[in-house]
């Protein structure tokens, strides 16, 4: 395989809050488990330094965790040369995930936050004000720092819910659907959150973040096919089940859609889709896109 790029990895993770870009592919952890750990590629390896590197903790954080190109033979007969062009173009992207406490209880707070603005710009500015100076990784604290970090409904409404994340996230031992199902009882959670929370703490690549990106993408390329499909809302998912695998109106939803013909792909090509939506679509860099060819505008 290509050589993992990191800077770009980071980019559309959710768990890059925890970290903070010191050099080219060089990522110190500044918040939750491991702090000072540095994780770096250089001349194509990776390269963990400070007390909690460990095998696991690499393959988290480098995202060598997962091999895209392990389930290029489960992606949908139909889609299956367009992933494979989607790779290739892409091919130095890692999921970038953290499963361990307290990153799961920031990462949840981040998902949150991210509702109508900019991930980059507002949402990690306002968890690395939330968290610094903490006394600990807890709701009780949390919930005192919110304000005093700004007023927006995004931190208002977190005020709201953060015991819930917390009670969601860390105090229970669900995972994978029924964690979902969890989630999405919280006010003011759907889909998106939900399942980049899922995605991002390595709970499975089939958890699929749909959002305008993705729709956009899946669109122009063709991922699902020529039928019109919806962007999954709360009432849609509370309503016809929380499980996408067992849902009877999967084929209606881009997220269903996207893990009908994608499989165990579909939250990898998601992420793809935020990425190229972000740096080329939203931006209209046409002349510049890989994709050119094959994008029905």
């Amino acid at each position: 395989m290509t050589s993992i790029n990191l800077d770009l990895s980071m980019f559309p993770s959710f768990a890059s809050v925890l970290f903070r870009k010191v050099g080219n592919n060089v990522w110190v952890k500044e918040l939750g488990y491991g702090v000072g750990t540095v994780i770096a590629v250089k001349n194509g390896k990776v390269v963990c330094s400070g007390a909690s590197c460990t095998d696991e903790v690499i393959a988290q954080w480098a995202g060598t965790w997962f091999n895209p190109y392990d389930y290029i033979s489960k992606v949908s007969r139909r889609l299956r040369s367009l992933v494979e062009v989607l790779l290739s173009t892409y091919s130095g992207l890692r999921l970038i995930t953290s499963s361990y406490y307290p990153d799961r209880l920031i990462i949840a707070i981040a998902t949150f936050l991210s509702r109508r603005t900019s991930y980059h710009t507002n949402v990690v500015k306002w968890v690395k004000a939330i968290f610094s100076g903490i006394e600990e990784y807890r709701a009780k604290y949390i919930v005192k720092r919110i304000p005093e970090v700004g007023g927006n409904y995004q931190l208002s409404t977190l005020h709201e819910v953060v015991e819930d994340l917390e009670r969601v996230v860390v105090s229970s031992n669900l995972r994978g659907w029924e964690l979902r199902r969890e989630l999405l009882g919280i006010k003011n959670v759907g889909p998106k959150i939900a399942d980049a929370f899922l995605l991002f703490t390595g709970e499975g690549t089939i958890f699929t973040p749909s959002d305008v990106h993705y729709s956009r993408f899946a669109r122009r390329l063709g991922l699902v096919g020529s039928e019109e499909v919806l962007i999954p809302n709360k009432n849609m998912c509370l309503t016809y089940g929380v499980n996408c695998m067992e849902c009877p109106v999967r084929s209606k939803c881009l997220t269903g859609r996207s893990i009908i013909e994608l499989g165990e792909l579909s939250g990898y090509i998601q992420t793809i889709a935020y990425i190229h939506d972000k740096v080329y679509c939203s931006l209209r860099r046409c002349g510049e896109c890989a994709f050119k060819r094959i994008c029905v505008i």
